[in-house]
């Protein structure tokens, strides 16, 4: 590939990481925000490499300030500029990507786990955002607290948590098959999972999950019990 001239993305790329660096985070987005708004960036002018580093750094400076929706399309973009050659950048970029992409239920597939070498990280996630397992998601977060911290994607592995919970619930409105589910099933259906849970933070999972709009109901305190919509109640 000929390169081309313009050294703006170089020069770019390098000053973001050196913000991240030092935490700055602020300064980060300011620069992409003016660079932005002034140019337009395609494969004619900066190579594949700028390009795909380029938005790889969006979307990391997008999970700082928990911009989820442009952080999964920022590097999703990365991803594309990079050719299926480029394996250990492209395991970079999905080791950023994947976590976002659970954070909006979206699991990815066992084979392109296998094929990035990334199942050891990331398996138990998958599998408890798929199934509703609060002790593979709560072991998996044990296990690679460090390294999850150390690449920035902690918040975003955090929040898919409600993505467990979420399918723990649509479990149990499953299994009574009615669309009024009393607080108490779910609880025991989360301490069973493996997360001891009071009905006080029962209540607080609930809330956060309606608040979030990952269920669509309405808690009645008095009588303890979540009230689902009729239809589309689980609807992402």
């Amino acid at each position: 590939q000929i390169k081309s001239n313009d050294p703006l993305l170089l020069v770019v790329n390098s000053i973001i990481q050196i913000h991240f660096m030092r935490k700055n985070y602020n300064f980060a987005e300011k620069l992409v925000s003016k660079l932005d708004g002034k140019k337009v960036f395609d494969s004619n002018s900066f190579t594949v490499s700028e390009l795909a580093s380029y938005f790889f750094l969006k979307g990391k400076i997008d999970m700082v300030y928990d911009r989820r929706n442009l952080a999964y399309i920022e590097f999703n973009k990365s991803l594309q500029y990079l050719p299926l050659s480029c394996k250990k950048d492209r395991r970079l970029v999905l080791a950023h990507l994947i976590p976002v992409s659970l954070s909006f239920g979206i699991v990815p597939t066992d084979e392109l786990l296998n094929a990035y070498n990334l199942s050891d990280l990331y398996s138990d996630f998958a599998t408890a955002v798929s199934t509703g397992n609060l002790q593979f998601f709560n072991r998996a977060l044990n296990s690679h607290q460090s390294f999850l911290i150390s690449i920035g994607v902690w918040e975003m592995i955090i929040y898919s948590k409600r993505m467990v919970y979420r399918r723990i619930l649509e479990m149990v409105k499953i299994q009574t098959n009615y669309p009024i589910v009393n607080i108490e099933a779910f609880r025991l259906a989360l301490c069973l999972s493996g997360e001891e849970c009071s009905f006080e933070d029962t209540i607080l999972i609930i809330s956060n999950l309606i608040y979030d709009k990952l269920v669509m109901a309405n808690v009645a305190f008095q009588q303890a019990m979540i009230v689902f919509r009729k239809s589309g109640e689980f609807n992402l």
